[in-house]
């Protein structure tokens, strides 16, 4: 079973809430037109492909992030994000 409020505890201190409302593999549906937190549970290989496919869908303030936290999820979002601006 699913919690209902999902809790992101940052590095200093500060902590972050959300809703859990939608678990998808269709991003529209999944992604609100405002700021959200976004949390990868799919293996290393995969955080590429899905950080191209919200990348669109992602307004100021969301956080993206992923568990467990291996796998180099730091490296494909600046690839995404960074070093492939249009």
């Amino acid at each position: 079973k699913w919690n209902e409020v999902v809790t992101c505890k940052f590095p200093d201190g500060t902590k972050m809430k959300s809703n859990l409302k939608i678990v998808s593999k269709d991003v529209e549906k999944v992604i609100p037109k405002s700021p959200c937190l976004v949390i990868f549970a799919v293996p290393g290989f995969a955080h590429e492909a899905y950080l191209r496919a919200i990348r669109p869908h992602l307004t100021d303030g969301s956080v993206i992030g992923a568990m467990p936290g291996e796998g180099a999820f730091d490296v494909a979002v600046h690839y995404v994000f960074e070093n492939d601006k249009q």
